[in-house]
């Protein structure tokens, strides 16, 4: 293997090649979890649920309704990132030891629910949330939730933060070039 380093334009060749690399992987993951495909949305959730509160102090309170179906591919990929994207805010954003999600399957839609106990989020923040701005996470939850044509609300004060996302369970998802803006409730 040839060293890349030095010149400029060698520098240039590391910057995209570790660019490449951290997009491929990033690809990977997203696309790549194995229980979430063999058992759907319940057993990965509680998988995850159960291995964050090993590693961390968060305490989550899951619950799941009865009966609770498979779901497209796509849907259950959408709702297990955004759990994932919401619990990863509650830990580094809060202040919380505690939040809990709730999933619930009814005849057309699913609904999912992440709160926590925390110190809110401020409101120059939740401004930015309601022009479409603020963090990659939020953006890349409210893009998932458009997609599938679903709805996002945000609703917070100084004793925590509900993030509530519903979605049709019949996805007809839209190209990325025609979307259009989403549903997003304050």
């Amino acid at each position: 293997m040839t060293a890349i380093r030095g010149s400029p334009k060698n520098s240039a060749r590391r910057r995209n090649f570790w660019s490449a690399s951290r997009r491929r992987f990033e690809q990977l993951h997203i696309c790549s979890i194995p229980l979430l495909d063999e058992s759907g949305i319940p057993a990965a959730l509680r998988w995850y649920v159960e291995d964050l509160m090993q590693r961390t102090s968060l305490k989550v309170d899951l619950t799941i309704t009865d009966k609770f179906g498979r779901l497209p591919q796509e849907i259950e990929l959408a709702i297990f990132r955004i759990v994932q994207e919401s619990l990863t805010n509650v830990l580094r954003r809060s202040g919380s030891d505690r939040a809990g999600i709730r999933l619930a399957q009814e005849a057309r839609k699913v609904t999912v629910e992440i709160t926590d106990q925390g110190r809110g989020i401020p409101d120059d923040k939740l401004v930015a949330i309601q022009e479409g701005g603020s963090g990659v996470r939020r953006r890349g939850m409210r893009d998932r939730v458009r997609h599938l044509h679903g709805e996002m609300t945000v609703d917070s004060s100084g004793s925590g933060t509900t993030v509530s996302i519903t979605l049709p369970t019949q996805s007809k998802a839209m190209p990325v070039a025609v979307r259009g803006p989403a549903v997003l409730r304050f």
